[in-house]
């Protein structure tokens, strides 16, 4: 793995020029385009209206991250610009990198900024409508797990557009759902291990077990490790693409 700070910055300088600002400013024109639709009950009606900004944020960050993950290398999709963009002067992993720093953190980050600029202007129409326009009041899911989730979205179609030339997105939805097969098939496995309820239900015996008076299977090695994987998955996924772009290279 080869790093020049240099060679990354003005890499990461072409990414910011090129069409990471029209992608983020189209997804915030979305956004606001729902928001605003949101508004139509009380514009045409003056009926109080319900601005659910957080789920309609929820939608946007993750729908135009995929789209944002799967346009991360299309400089890969034709034969004349691959060839063009495996051979600049630069290591693998100073073009995955600084990639992966524009469009897997400054896309999230320009998005949430923006979230919060809507909230703010929302939050002083509701005053200026006695409460008629009103935004809901937080996340149906924490952001401990939401950013997380966002990454993660982002980094599997990351990958996904280093990987496959062409049809990317499709081919990256495929390998998703053999991934979702393969872990829902390592869970039943680790589940079968871990609670013994089920292998006695699996043998056709009544279990004499409960899990409320088992130990606290949350700190199980094994749970603990899938949440691990969870929130590491991201930086496996731009490794991978460090990997795969190497392949490409030679």
């Amino acid at each position: 793995m080869t790093l020049n700070f240099s060679r990354f910055l003005q890499l990461l300088k072409i990414e910011l020029q090129g069409n990471f600002k029209k992608n983020v400013l189209i997804n915030i024109l979305i956004f606001f385009v729902i928001l605003l639709l949101n508004t139509l009950p009380y514009i045409f009606n003056l009926r109080s209206a319900n601005v659910d900004i957080h789920a309609n944020f929820i939608g946007i960050i993750i729908i135009g991250g995929v789209i944002t993950g799967t346009l991360s290398f299309s400089e890969l999709f034709k034969r004349h610009s691959r060839i063009n963009y495996l051979n600049l002067p630069a290591s693998a992993t100073e073009k995955v990198l600084s990639k992966a720093s524009v469009y897997i953190i400054l896309y999230p980050l320009a998005m949430f900024i923006s979230f919060l600029i809507f909230k703010g202007l929302y939050l002083g129409i509701e005053e200026m409508t006695n409460g008629k326009i009103w935004i809901s009041d937080t996340f149906e899911i924490e952001m401990k797990y939401l950013i997380p989730v966002v990454f993660l979205c982002i980094s599997i179609f990351f990958y996904g557009a280093v990987r496959f030339n062409t049809y990317g997105f499709i081919w990256t939805i495929l390998g998703c759902l053999l991934l979702v097969f393969i872990l829902a098939a390592f869970g039943f496995i680790s589940a079968y291990l871990i609670f013994p309820e089920i292998r006695m239900a699996i043998a056709g015996k009544e279990s004499d077990v409960h899990m409320g008076r088992g130990p606290d299977f949350q700190n199980h090695w094994l749970i603990k490790f899938y949440r691990f994987l969870f929130y590491v998955a991201p930086l496996i996924f731009v490794g991978l693409s460090i990997m795969c772009l190497k392949e490409k290279e030679g």
